[in-house]
């Protein structure tokens, strides 16, 4: 039975939702990795940087293509932000879920960012509704609702604009009609996992950088990392397994011990405390700027990625906090409610 407008804006609505969490779920871990370099001007730590601030993009052409279709991002909840470790936002909706946690930069990490950026075969034409693999998948099943509407269907809602974009980082795109919103989901597609169904959408014009997954598979061989991805059978055991050692033990002499889950962990620390409490602070206030709702209907995405930057101090400083058996603080990204803030 052919759907209702009503049902496919409703429908489109519940999953651009799911979209903007999934997309902030995997910034955490990726900035959390990146502050465990010890130099951050290598190119392990500017590509994790890089792909952070493009996520964040990612998430401001989500929440356009929400704005267009007149909902709302409801994210200065503490149910918005994952307790890590945690199954990605959308999980459910996976043929395997995929988890994520927050952890140093390590042969265990990057093959677990290489998963959750698996591009999708081109080969396989099996409907995403059936059960997606790959994030690909779930985006691909969004543009199919976006196909049912119309232009007229996108005239709601302020928009982010380039100027918005965290540092440049690719395209952020306004939506103004079908196309536009379709231009939004292929960018997503090609940056994050690099294949993208919609053959129509030219980006000849664009600077896009390479696609996350290739840059984390060229950290994973820096390590000296050797093992093949197979698309259709991707195997964690096998490619941890597959890791030069020597190579690797070289490598991690540059990686901080960031201790793993902190917000799991129990421990007497005074002074992490403090700082933590100063990083989840500024954390909520950045989700509140990301904040929609019937009287503020334009997110604050520029104030958003200032205070994004800003964590960084306090990220540093926890580093430098041991708390026991060789490990050092990291931040435990948790959303604290006003009364709780520093």
């Amino acid at each position: 039975m052919k759907r209702t407008k009503q049902e496919v804006k409703k429908a489109l609505r519940e999953k651009l939702h799911t979209a903007i969490e999934l997309e902030h779920s995997t910034i955490p871990p990726y900035l959390y990795a990146y502050w465990s370099v010890k130099d951050d001007t290598s190119e392990a730590a500017m590509s994790l940087l890089e792909v952070a601030k493009e996520e964040m993009n990612h998430m401001a052409m989500a929440c356009n293509i929400m704005n267009a279709v007149g909902g709302y991002v409801n994210c200065a909840n503490p149910n918005f932000i994952p307790s890590y470790p945690t199954e990605l936002p959308g999980h459910s909706e996976t043929v395997s879920s995929m988890k994520i946690g927050l952890h140093k930069l390590s042969k265990e990490s990057i093959v677990g960012f290489l998963y959750i950026e698996l591009p999708r075969d081109p080969n396989d034409d099996r409907d995403p509704q059936d059960g997606w693999t790959t994030i690909a998948d779930f985006y691909l099943d969004i543009l199919a609702d976006i196909d049912e509407l119309d232009d007229e269907d996108f005239n709601h809602g302020r928009q982010l604009n380039p100027t918005d974009s965290p540092d440049a980082s690719g395209i952020l795109i306004p939506v103004q009609n079908k196309r536009d919103a379709k231009l939004c989901i292929a960018e997503i597609i090609e940056q994050g996992e690099g294949f993208s169904r919609a053959e129509e959408l030219s980006f000849s014009e664009s600077d896009s950088l390479e696609p996350h997954y290739y840059r984390f598979l060229d950290i994973y061989k820096s390590m000296g990392g050797y093992g093949e991805v197979d698309l259709d059978d991707f195997n964690t055991e096998e490619l941890i397994a597959k890791v030069d050692d020597t190579q690797y033990q070289e490598f991690m002499k540059g990686i901080h011990k960031l201790i793993s889950n902190p917000g799991k962990s129990d421990f007497d620390a005074p002074l992490y405390d403090k700082e933590n409490l100063k990083f989840n602070s500024l954390y909520s206030y950045m989700l509140d700027n990301m904040h929609t709702h019937k009287e503020k209907r334009h997110p604050d995405m520029s104030a958003a990625i200032q205070t994004m930057f800003s964590l960084g101090r306090h990220a540093v400083a926890m580093r430098s906090i041991h708390l026991g058996d060789g490990q050092l603080g990291g931040p435990s990204f948790e959303y604290l409610n006003r009364a709780e803030r520093e």
